[in-house]
């Protein structure tokens, strides 16, 4: 996946899985924008992405079969 960030942003993405018994996130050690996701196990799971501040937040939901 990859987060762009409009403005002026310069922080670091925050990327967090709900539930990593069915998603993981790898983040790219380079460039925090871009995360690698990984279904691991059934189930849903929303995959999250915020700044580091914690000012602009977004998701996205899997579901695993």
């Amino acid at each position: 996946l990859f987060a762009e960030v409009s403005g002026n942003f310069s922080g670091q993405v925050v990327w967090k899985s709900k539930d990593t018994d069915v998603v993981t996130v790898k983040v790219d050690p380079t460039d925090s924008r871009y995360a690698t996701i990984t279904g691991v196990g059934r189930g849903w799971a929303r995959i999250t992405a915020s700044s580091s501040d914690g000012k602009y937040v977004a998701y996205c939901e899997f579901t695993i079969e």
